[in-house]
């Protein structure tokens, strides 16, 4: 079914047509023909099909949404770094910046937030908080997610600092 609706985009004046009236529909097209192709050994097929979803979003949230399926195949793959790449990106286009570098204090400085914020509030206020529904963080959250695995396979040093974000509901933005 992809390749049937990969066949009929190769009318340019047609792809640009769905592409203006379809803009959401087209991205998850995209989006699951790459997972097809994937799971079909077309690893380089699967990947241009993100990269054209990725240059055809419109909004941050529309980029890392489809750059979580090139973490995934990149985890997949045991491609670590590139997976971790493709997640920085991710982040960097909801405005979330990863440390580089000297991760221990990176980890630290969120270890002190979550102890901060932790002494503010009583059990029965963290109990009471409303459930997130902010998508931006909610983005994040799943581009982190996504990035656990390869990162906790190849970079340790990230994967604390990723745990620490989580444990206190993220700073990095």
């Amino acid at each position: 079914l992809d390749r049937i609706a990969g066949g009929l985009l190769v009318n340019p004046g047609f792809a640009e047509f769905l592409w203006h009236c379809r803009h959401e529909l087209m991205l998850q097209l995209f989006k699951e023909w790459a997972e097809t192709e994937f799971l079909e050994g077309e690893r380089s097929e699967a990947e241009r099909c993100i990269h054209r979803a990725v240059a055809r979003a419109r909004t941050p949230l529309e980029i890392a949404d489809a750059l979580c399926v090139l973490i995934v195949q990149y985890t997949l793959l045991a491609k670590y770094p590139q997976a971790i790449d493709a997640g920085r990106r991710a982040l960097a286009a909801l405005g979330v910046v990863l440390p580089h570098g000297d991760f221990d204090a990176a980890r630290d400085r969120e270890s002190a937030q979550i102890e901060e914020q932790l002494r503010q509030k009583s059990p029965a206020e963290l109990r009471d908080l409303p459930e997130m529904t902010d998508p931006v963080v909610l983005m994040v959250t799943r581009v982190l997610t996504t990035m656990g695995p390869p990162c906790y396979r190849s970079h340790p040093e990230l994967w604390s600092v990723i745990v620490r974000f989580f444990q206190g509901g993220g700073e990095f933005m």
